[in-house]
């Protein structure tokens, strides 16, 4: 399994607006059971920012392949959004995890 991480930081005044509208883009998106499998958001507390909150989406995808689609669809309906409405507001970044299976 693979996991596939989007951390965006936004401008604090915009953050309530943004929550609201990210949370009704992304409905359609984790609708698909067979691309996204599990999903988790977090609010990162480690780097707190004067201007800025920071978000950890997580999406656990089945196979590598999946996060390309996944990333397709994504871009085409909430990054190009974002973009658009938030452009310098925040900034983002992507990470791509492969899921091990650690035994203690």
């Amino acid at each position: 399994m693979y996991l596939f991480n989007i951390t965006i930081n936004i401008e604090n005044q915009y953050r309530e607006e943004w929550l609201d509208w990210i949370n009704g883009k992304m409905k359609s998106l984790l609708n698909d059971k067979t691309l996204v499998l599990d999903f988790n958001i977090l609010k990162i507390i480690s780097e707190e920012m004067h201007n800025g909150s920071s978000f950890s989406f997580q999406y656990h995808i089945k196979d590598i392949e999946g996060i390309d689609v996944f990333e397709e669809r994504y871009d085409r309906e909430v990054a190009a959004g974002m973009y658009l409405l938030y452009k310098e507001k925040f900034v983002e970044f992507r990470t791509r995890l492969e899921v091990i299976d650690w035994k203690l």
